[in-house]
């Protein structure tokens, strides 16, 4: 578990968060008095760990001044045995990839596109276009769509304003991709979309401008993709 009259921009870089000491600590604060409880505990002292990536959760954050995004790639950890020789077995995160249109490059406001590889849960590209403004995006959208190879995990949120320049042709390449929500898009309105290309959308949601004069509230989805 990455979305104003600001404007965009393209990451050049992402945070990246291993694991450690702390960032142990942090986690197994948050599930202590959860159903893990057993599990986080033996993290501290594993008889055994070994690690592989299963999902992928992806938080997505739409708003008139920002789009930010944050990939958290889950591991399945083996952090001891049971009396019955059954492995003990818990989720944590071990690397997090964060973009934050505050700090990219390439200012623009409208849609952004962020890419995955489902097999690793890394972001191979990033894009935004500026549906608001400029009467090429569209076509721009549709092109860079067209060339995103099957199988990659593909999010979509707006910053600040997405509709005014969003062509018919726009709409059907990203309904082709499963969203059932960018038909409903329009001035001012907050949007997010995370889907596979080629298999099944996970998750969009939508946010309506409160008046013609202001914005929609900030948006916010999360979801979780497992890795293949």
């Amino acid at each position: 578990m990455v979305i104003v009259a600001a404007h965009c921009r393209t990451p050049v870089a992402g945070r990246q968060k291993f694991m450690d000491a702390e960032y142990i600590r942090e986690y197994e604060e948050a599930l202590i008095s959860g159903e893990l409880n057993e599990q986080v505990q033996a993290l501290r002292d594993p008889v055994e760990t070994t690690a592989a990536s299963t999902s992928v959760e992806i938080r997505l954050h739409s708003s008139q001044s920002q789009v930010d995004a944050t990939i958290l790639d889950k591991h399945l950890v083996i952090t001891g045995y049971d009396q019955s020789g059954l492995p003990k077995v818990t989720n944590y995160v071990a690397y997090e990839q964060y973009y934050d249109s505050a700090e990219w490059t390439v200012q623009t406001r409208g849609i952004h596109v962020i890419v995955l590889d489902r097999s690793t849960g890394r972001v191979v590209s990033y894009n935004a276009f500026d549906t608001w403004g400029d009467s090429s995006s569209s076509a721009a959208l549709v092109a860079h769509l067209n060339t995103i190879p099957a199988g990659r995990i593909v999010c979509f949120a707006v910053l600040d304003e997405g509709s005014a320049q969003l062509s018919a042709a726009a709409k059907s390449a990203i309904i082709a991709l499963g969203s059932t929500k960018i038909s409903s898009l329009e001035w001012r309105d907050m949007w997010t979309f995370v889907t596979v290309k080629g298999g099944s959308a996970i998750g969009e949601a939508i946010q309506k401008r409160v008046s013609s004069e202001n914005w929609a509230r900030d948006l916010h989805l999360r979801v979780n993709v497992p890795l293949v």
